[in-house]
């Protein structure tokens, strides 16, 4: 096939049910090539479809050849093709769906084919900031368990110091007025019975 004959547009296939965005795309497909527009015309279930187009056909078939049948982004099985388009008409076509590189921006947006963005480096700034969201989560959970154990703990020897009371009291170890001094913060007392009215066996 002559250069004449070859197309600047590709034919993506993603299979995939995430929201596809104009940035991820061009964050992949912009390492190989100076990408002109962009055009995602169908958004399924299962697949995304996309058109690609490249300022020259070297870089399409070069992303063609290096992305068809790979996995990209977030494991998401890729298939590339030249498409028949020999170029992409973005007339009345939303932002979200399409995006024309060609035209003049009110700000200065160049493009990653000329900024050569690594993503093994972004995909490393996301997983360090995942893993510091990670340990923000356990340190809260650690503090959570820590908060209810000792709840329950405080609990526990509340009732473990009442009935060593109850039982020092039933044994005649105290008189009513430490009983009335030392149980009355624990609640308010009922009734005292008198101990020759206990039945010790």
């Amino acid at each position: 096939m002559s250069k004449s004959d070859q197309t600047k547009v590709a034919l993506v296939c993603l299979k995939t049910s995430q929201n596809i965005t104009n940035q991820s795309l061009l964050q992949v497909f912009g390492k190989h090539g100076k990408i002109t527009k962009i055009l995602i015309f169908e958004q399924g279930p299962m697949q995304t479809k996309v058109f690609i187009e490249y300022e020259e056909p070297d870089q399409a078939q070069d992303a063609i050849n290096c992305l068809n049948n790979t996995k990209v982004m977030n494991n998401i099985i890729c298939n590339v093709y030249p498409s028949r388009l020999r170029e992409l008409k973005l007339d009345n076509v939303p932002n979200t769906k399409g995006m024309d590189l060609t035209q003049k921006l009110p700000f200065s947006m160049p493009s990653l084919w000329d900024l050569n963005v690594n993503e093994d480096e972004c995909a490393q700034q996301v997983s360090e900031e995942r893993q510091v969201d990670i340990r923000k989560r356990l340190s809260m959970i650690d503090d959570e368990i820590s908060r209810t154990i000792e709840s329950k703990l405080d609990n526990a020897l509340i009732k473990l110091y009442q009935q060593t009371k109850c039982l020092r009291v039933l044994m005649g170890d105290y008189r009513l007025e430490e009983i009335l001094h030392r149980t009355s913060k624990y609640g308010k007392i009922v009734q005292l019975l008198p101990l020759h009215q206990f039945r010790f066996t």
